[in-house]
Parts: C-alpha cells; sequence; structure tokens
C-alpha cells in the first residue's frame, strides 16, 4: 500500500488496517477516517524523510 487516503478510498484497506483508522477515530485521536488516513501518510512520510537523512530507523 502507497497511501492510507487512496486505499481508503479505493476500498482496499484490509480489515486490520480499517481497525487501525477506526481506532483512531474511536480513541478521538482523529475526528474522521479521512482524518486518520491522512495523518498516517503523514507520519510514513516523516519516517520515509528520517531513513533517507540518516540512514534506515532501528
Amino acid at each position: 500500500m502507497t497511501s492510507w487516503v487512496k486505499a481508503l478510498e479505493d476500498g482496499t484497506l484490509t480489515k486490520e488496517q480499517r481497525e487501525v483508522l477506526d481506532e483512531m477515530v474511536q480513541s478521538g485521536e482523529c475526528r474522521s477516517l479521512e482524518e486518520a488516513a491522512r495523518q498516517l501518510d503523514w507520519k510514513t512520510a516523516l519516517l520515509e524523510q528520517q531513513d533517507s537523512m540518516y540512514g534506515p530507523a532501528r
């Protein structure tokens, strides 16, 4: 999966991935599934940027 947002829009999330988004909404961390997906895409991009700057995260 390259994007949580794209997978949510396309309906291709696995049951486990959907549960992650649901939990983010239920816990109050995010207001919607779309917001949760955007947040996870953002976090993924940050981790990928960190890897390119400092090598793989351990």
